[in-house]
This record gives C-alpha cells, sequence and structure tokens, in this order.
C-alpha cells in the first residue's frame, strides 16, 4: 500500500532537500551571506533573510544571496516573499542547479505562478529557465531567440557612481549612450526620447524592438531591446546580461564581463577616463585593483605615496631605499658636494605583480615617493609590456586596444 504523505511531510522533506543543496558552500558570497547562514544554521530564519537581502544588494550577481533568502521566507512560511526569491534565481541564473532547484520549490509552493509565467507573453527568462531544467532531466529545451553573442569574448568597462547606480557607456546600433548596468532588471530598457536623440527609430505603439547592443567590445546583436516610456533611467538587464559572466568592483568601479563559455583573446581592449588632460586606468597590483593615471610615454614602473601604496594593501615598511650612486651627483671639489653618506636617500621601491589588461608581470618595479602629490598613483604601461603586445590608445572611444605580435 503506497505512503500518502501530508502537506507538512512534504514541506519538511523539500526543505531539507533544499538546504542541503549549498550549506556546504566553501565561500560566502560576501560579510552578509557570511552572517546570514551562521543565524539560518541557528534557525533563526527572520534574522537571516534581513542579512541575505542586504546581501542581494550588495552582490546581486551571486546566486546564494537570493537561494538563502528564499529558504528563510520558505522555512517561516512566509510564501509569498519565498515564492519571489525563487522567481528571481530562475530568471537570474536559468539553467544552474540552484535555478532548478529553486523550480522544484515553486511547483510545490506556486505551481499557478510558474505556469502563468510560462504561458504569458513576457514570461521569457521564466520560460528559459524552465526549459533549461527540463533539458537537465532529460527532456528537450525550447529555445528562446535572445539574438546572438559576438564581439570579443570578454572586457573590463569603467563606471560612475549616481547615487547608487552605476552608469556606463552603452552602444545602441553603433550610437553611443549611457544606461544604468543593472543585473536586477529582467529587460534592457530605453525610453523613447533617449532612442530618439539617438537617431533610433521605434515603430509607433511598438514596446520592444531588436538591436545591437555594444558594451565594452561584448555585444548582442538582435537582442530584445524594451522601450520604457515610464520616467524610469535607462538599463542594461539580464536580458543583455543572461549571456555572461560580470563582476563588479566598487572600489576601482570597473565591472569584468566574460561571455559564458568564451575563452582570452589575441586581441581585447580596456576603456579609461578622464581627469583633466590624465588618463585614468585600472590597473591590478599584487592581485588588488586600483585606478592610476596611465603613463604612455614609458617608464620604469609604477609611482606613488605612502598613503596610495597603503590603500591597495602594499606594505611600505617593506619596500628598500635604493643605494646612493657615488658617480651621481655634484663631485669632490664642487662647492655642493656632500659625501654619499650624507647625501639624502632615494625614494623607496619594491617589487610588486602588475596586470594590465592582459598583460601581466612579476617584479614591477613600485617607488614609494612621499613628495608624490598626484590624486592617482602613476602607472607606465610599458614596465608589464614583454615586447609581444602592441598596445593602442583611442582617445576619440576612451579605449585601450591590446594586440598581440
Amino acid at each position: 500500500m503506497p505512503v500518502v504523505l501530508s502537506r507538512s511531510a512534504k514541506f519538511g522533506i523539500l526543505t531539507g532537500v533544499l538546504s542541503a543543496f549549498l550549506i556546504n558552500s566553501a565561500a560566502f558570497a560576501d560579510a552578509y551571506a557570511e552572517q546570514g547562514m551562521k543565524l539560518f544554521k541557528q534557525k533563526s530564519y527572520a534574522k537571516a533573510a534581513a542579512y541575505f537581502e542586504e546581501s542581494i544588494k550588495n552582490v546581486p550577481w551571486e546566486s546564494q544571496p537570493y537561494y538563502y533568502a528564499a529558504l528563510s521566507y520558505h522555512y517561516q512560511r512566509d510564501f509569498k516573499k519565498a515564492t519571489e526569491k525563487y522567481a528571481m534565481l530562475v530568471e537570474k541564473f536559468p539553467g544552474t542547479e540552484a535555478s532548478n532547484n529553486a523550480i522544484a520549490a515553486l511547483n510545490q509552493i506556486a505551481p499557478n505562478y510558474l505556469n502563468s509565467k510560462n504561458a504569458a507573453p513576457g514570461g521569457g527568462s521564466i520560460k528559459s529557465a524552465l526549459a533549461a531544467a527540463s533539458a537537465a532531466g532529460g527532456s528537450a529545451a525550447i529555445k528562446e531567440d535572445k539574438g546572438t553573442v559576438e564581439g570579443q569574448p570578454q572586457t573590463r568597462i569603467t563606471f560612475r557612481k549616481n547615487q547608487s547606480d552605476n552608469v556606463i557607456d552603452v552602444r545602441i546600433n553603433g550610437r553611443t549612450t549611457r544606461a544604468i548596468f543593472d543585473p536586477n532588471a529582467e529587460s534592457t530598457s530605453f525610453s523613447r526620447q533617449q532612442l530618439q536623440a539617438l537617431a533610433i527609430q521605434v515603430p509607433k505603439g511598438a514596446s520592444e524592438f531588436k538591436g545591437e547592443i555594444d558594451l565594452g567590445g561584448v555585444v548582442r546583436k538582435n537582442a530584445p531591446i524594451t522601450v520604457d516610456d515610464s520616467g524610469q533611467p535607462a538599463k542594461i538587464g539580464q536580458s543583455f546580461l543572461e549571456a555572461f559572466t560580470y563582476r563588479v568592483d566598487e572600489v576601482s568601479k570597473y565591472i569584468d564581463i566574460k561571455r559564458k563559455g568564451g575563452t582570452a583573446a589575441r586581441g581585447s581592449e580596456i576603456s579609461f577616463t578622464r581627469d583633466g588632460k590624465d588618463i585614468i586606468v585600472s590597473v591590478e597590483v599584487n592581485g588588488r585593483a586600483a585606478s592610476m593615471v596611465y603613463d604612455s610615454q614609458g617608464g620604469e614602473g609604477m609611482e606613488m605615496n605612502g598613503k596610495q601604496a597603503k590603500s591597495i594593501g602594499l606594505r611600505t615598511d617593506e619596500a628598500e631605499e635604493r643605494k646612493v650612486d657615488p658617480n651621481e651627483g655634484p663631485q669632490r671639489g664642487d662647492p655642493n658636494w656632500v659625501t654619499p653618506e650624507d647625501r639624502p636617500s632615494g625614494p623607496k621601491h619594491m617589487p610588486v605583480r602588475v596586470k594590465f589588461g592582459p598583460m601581466e608581470k612579476v617584479g614591477v618595479n613600485c617607488a614609494i615617493v612621499d613628495t608624490h602629490a598626484g590624486k592617482y598613483p602613476k602607472f607606465s604601461g610599458s614596465a608589464v609590456n614583454d615586447g609581444s603586445w602592441v598596445v593602442d590608445v583611442d582617445y576619440k572611444m576612451n579605449k585601450i586596444r591590446f594586440t598581440k605580435k
């Protein structure tokens, strides 16, 4: 005789299976997620949910906070909020194990929600996720046309802050404008007025059209673009971003974007910003990114003051003073001559590992100069070029392009 499980028993089994999914994750999304997990394990689900919600704001590209926020609400039997978070997980991370588990949960607590979204004209991301989950189980997947991904497989773009928004430059059909980089938005959207300013004609009454979107060299052709006349700012959302992985560095203000399944290119490019006449680029020093003034004329490495060095994690106490060359400067007999022992020592120096675009080198000289008064450290790109790269600065497009010889 088959055993019939009660609804509460099904609930217990389901949430037990779901909580086992990521409970042993080795790395937490951020400090909020780490604290949330501690509370989750203590069964303080209401407090845990609050921390996971903060983590979602902090690292919206990570699936873990969405999953455990949903599970925390699920354990509290707040099915409305649980449904909301599971649905967000399905839409933003289609085809992942987290998404498939979220679909399993939704099938239990809100099956009508999935059915309605799957049938609705605007339920594209849900359809894609359901198709991916179906494919993982051996059924044929339903493909939805979101355009073709072209261009270079990876790039780094810079952004500007407008309150809490990250504002980027984007090209639509070859014309440049600005938009908010918003992984939480399902659609990529622009206002009709903004599109008209770019000389892009949209059929009257149309709420969506297909166009080419170029984000720092990664391109999506025939991509769906929503016409949003609600007064909201333009956004680059998941209808473009779902084909890429991305990492946002809020400190150095850049975003790394990489095509899913893509490989490193022989040629690539990075964006730069301007500060007066200075070109400001992002440079990684010992694995930590920092904004620096780019010196394209040469030089032996980089120069910064002690405060700037400490801000990127360099141990200035480990830097060594460069020995004074007795053959340099005034010599004996010159009224300005002083003994080498009495001469002021030069700036401190230390070797560092530097990555700039696709170029990387260990042992680059970093001078710690306390009199360096620049707003940013100074960096020489030639210091990391082993001679196998051609580096071109496109001042019109604010790009630095690297081509392998």
